[in-house]
């Protein structure tokens, strides 16, 4: 993971945002933190999680998927529109193991991409996503189409606390539908069992669940 983080920091021929060395010190050592907290949790309990196929859902650039590309045989890679699929293309081409399949989903069907997928999951990738998506409850239920025997979700969902709102000035996202606590209740409601929860500066929650 390091080599990637090394690399986007000295790198000028993309906007990276938050992940970039022109953010905020903060804000870009929360995000890259948070990807590095999943990997801590992926790490502890990969022993368990099947390596056939890896589902990265609201990939953007794609940063922890590439990463873990090299331990998968293929990887799935979801995003709402082709500019910010490609970015995550692009980074799968430059530091992943070219094993990918692209997939542009529908904004208004979040759930369109199912019907693409060809291969059972083992691993789904949640990088604040999950938050953005509504009607969750008949999302989450509809994973288990696409989901292999004893299948992980990796989640990373913001706790939108005082420092949280601090950090964003104060200005709710408006395309937030669903609290932390919601989705919680939710993946409890499908039956899926929480393996481990991990939390940054309780600013972010990351979880590991298996279905």
């Amino acid at each position: 993971m390091e080599h990637i983080i090394n690399a986007v920091l000295k790198s000028n021929d993309l906007n990276y945002g938050y992940y970039g060395s022109n953010a905020f010190f903060l804000k870009r050592w929360l995000w890259w933190n948070r990807l590095k907290l999943a990997n801590k949790l992926y790490s502890k309990h990969s022993s368990h999680i099947g390596t056939t196929t890896l589902l990265d859902f609201g990939c953007a650039f794609g940063f922890f998927s590439a990463y873990l590309s090299k331990k998968f045989k293929f990887v799935y890679l979801i995003e709402l529109n082709k500019k910010y699929l490609n970015q995550g293309v692009k980074i799968h081409d430059k530091f992943g193991n070219n094993n990918y399949l692209g997939i542009t989903n529908s904004k208004n069907n979040p759930t369109f991409f199912i019907n693409k997928i060809s291969k059972k999951i083992n691993l789904f990738l949640f990088f604040d996503v999950l938050e953005h998506i509504k009607n969750i409850d008949i999302f989450i239920a509809k994973l288990r189409k696409i989901s292999a025997p004893n299948a992980f979700l990796l989640i990373s969902l913001p706790t939108e606390n005082f420092l949280y709102m601090w950090l964003t000035k104060f200005k709710k996202e408006k395309d937030h539908c669903n609290r932390y606590f919601e989705i919680e209740s939710i993946l409890n409601k499908h039956e899926y069992d929480l393996i481990e929860k991990k939390t940054l500066f309780s600013l972010f929650n990351i979880y590991l669940y298996k279905s």
